[in-house]
């Protein structure tokens, strides 16, 4: 599970001089606030608005998965897209690894609304 990011605590007075210290303790808390965005962004697509598309363009989960970067194709991941004028759909990618084999398997992609759970590989 991804931790929560800590606030640095430092506080700086008018006129006072920053130390060396404190900017890493800034840059710090910056970079792990970088981190945790950046596995979000990795774990979750939109599809119209990450392909810079109008968000009337509809698509299949096929297509949409085809606009899915090779390095963001992991387990787990969430993707959303619209699927009618007046529907979006939002499946989660359940395969091993992003392998091209797996990734175009429709078999791996769970609706959101699904209640299938994975428990060691196996689906209940």
């Amino acid at each position: 599970m991804i931790s929560l990011i800590n606030r640095t605590g430092i506080r700086f007075d008018t006129g006072a001089k920053l130390k060396a210290s404190d900017l890493n303790v800034l840059n710090n808390t910056i970079n792990s606030l970088v981190d945790a965005v950046n596995v979000i962004l990795m774990t979750q697509g939109n599809v119209n608005i990450e392909e810079g598309t109008e968000t009337s363009n509809v698509y299949t989960l096929e297509q949409a998965i085809l606009h899915v970067p090779t390095n963001r194709r992991l387990p787990g991941m969430k993707l959303v897209f619209k699927s009618s004028q007046s529907e979006w759909m939002e499946y989660t990618y359940i395969g091993n690894d992003g392998e091209d084999d797996h990734w175009y398997d429709d078999k791996n992609w769970v609706p959101a609304d699904s209640s299938v759970t994975v428990i060691d590989g196996g689906e209940f």
